[in-house]
């Protein structure tokens, strides 16, 4: 695939790009071979970026919006790429910004969300963001494409109908998650008030693109009825170009291996694996559950990780130690929470994680809702074991940790569900021929 006329792609995201985020891993799988003097990102987080797929951003960071109130020197937006980050100076200031915005939001997550979401609309809305230095980069980077990141927010649609118009691009809008039904659990006011606004911003910013990506078959349904669109399915590759060579490893106990968060209930979920696993144990130790994630553990969820012995929390891993620590397991883990809100919160997700699953040829443990995107994604494919009531996760996981064939068997399946559906190289090549067809539709 000749990428060297590839369209210039500014990507507009609340999220930073960073491969340790679901969400900029996603872009770096899906962006990784194109020319990066033809890629760049505009984001609305103080975090620093962490990619080496793309080097030219953009960041206009809260902490900035606020501080801007109190001098007007101060930029609320800036420039940033790898030479800035060679100043020590520049570096420094930046490190300093993303400290200042975590600690605004673990403030907020501890206290008041939903006050939280309300105040950054209004800081939004009478921040000045719109600066001489936004339009600058818009202008210097002139893209052909631009990409956004659907966001549950009204100041991110905001941004994002302002580049749409000011760089007279064609536009595409990627919805990877619910952020716009009204099938939600939530007893907060505010909430819904948020939900209200919100909908009417991503509905005109849906209206200003060319073109809708949607995450997964059941969300592509759901949003093209809701938006009257023919979206087309944009999700995670993988290399599935070598044959599977299954290494069946006899040595036991079983390694069962997670590698993601654990917020949004996802902890809950994991402890009962563990419960059960202590009570399959026994006198001797026939499997164990090692965690890895970059969430910290405190209170509760510390002292319940603690109280379990078939546990072991591993904590954080770097980006490019994630395959070799998931090639060392028997059985990869997917959680999600069991509980009302969160069940609907991850209704049309699906964990990119996944794909990284099928890739390795494991088997994969599947414990969430029956109804979630994810889950019956794996169900439909006949790739994961699935568990979708916790009440019987110690009697399944007994009967799967006792068949070894139906492990294999299973990692097999997964394996070839990726071979079938996820192959990097074609959604790639997809990609671009989504990009030129819009720029030249004649042709």
């Amino acid at each position: 695939m000749n990428l060297d006329n590839s369209p210039k792609v500014l990507i507009v995201s609340d999220a930073t790009w960073a491969d340790d985020n679901n969400i900029g891993n996603t872009f770096s799988n899906l962006f990784k071979d194109w020319p990066k003097n033809k890629i760049g990102m505009i984001y609305t987080r103080s975090d620093m970026y962490n990619t080496s797929v793309c080097d030219t951003f953009f960041q206009i960071s809260e902490s900035r919006l606020i501080k801007r109130f109190f001098s007007s020197d101060i930029k609320t937006g800036k420039k940033i790429d790898s030479i800035d980050l060679e100043n020590s100076d520049t570096k420094k200031k930046l490190k300093e910004d993303e400290e200042a915005g975590k600690k605004l939001y673990r403030f907020f997550l501890k206290h008041r969300w939903n006050i939280f979401l309300t105040g950054r609309e209004l800081l939004w809305k009478i921040g000045d963001w719109k600066t001489k230095e936004l339009d600058e980069f818009i202008d210097e980077f002139n893209p052909d494409i631009v990409l956004s990141l659907a966001c549950p927010g009204m100041y991110m649609n905001r941004l994002q109908q302002y580049i749409i118009k000011r760089s007279k691009a064609k536009s595409i809008i990627y919805f990877v998650d619910d952020v716009y039904s009204n099938k939600r659990f939530n007893l907060s006011p505010i909430f819904w008030f948020n939900r209200q606004i919100t909908r009417k911003g991503i509905r005109k910013t849906v209206s200003m693109c060319d073109l809708v990506y949607t995450i997964i078959d059941k969300q592509k349904k759901e949003y093209d009825s809701f938006f009257d669109v023919n979206s087309k399915i944009l999700n995670k590759g993988g290399d599935f170009s070598e044959s599977l060579n299954f290494k069946n490893d006899d040595s036991k106990p079983i390694k069962l291996i997670y590698t993601g968060n654990i917020t949004s209930g996802r902890w809950e979920t994991l402890v009962k694996i563990g419960e059960a696993l202590d009570k399959i144990n026994g006198r001797y130790t026939k499997a164990t559950l090692s965690i890895y994630t970059k969430n910290q553990l405190h209170g509760k969820i510390d002292k319940a990780f603690q109280e379990i012995k078939s546990i072991e929390f591993k904590g954080s891993i770097k980006a490019n130690q994630v395959k070799e620590v998931q090639n060392r397991g028997d059985i990869l883990v997917h959680v999600e929470s069991m509980k009302l809100k969160e069940k609907m919160e991850t209704r049309l997700s699906f964990s990119t994680k996944l794909v990284d699953y099928f890739e390795r040829g494991k088997c994969i443990l599947a414990i969430g809702w029956a109804e979630s995107a994810s889950i019956s994604y794996l169900k439909e494919n006949n790739a994961g074991y699935i568990i979708d009531d916790v009440k019987k996760i110690e009697k399944n996981l007994n009967e799967l940790i006792i068949r070894p064939e139906l492990i294999k068997k299973l990692g097999e399946n997964a394996w070839f569900c990726g071979f079938k559906h996820h192959q990097i190289v074609d959604i790639r090549h997809n990609i671009q021929n989504d990009l030129m067809n819009l720029l030249y539709p004649d042709k």
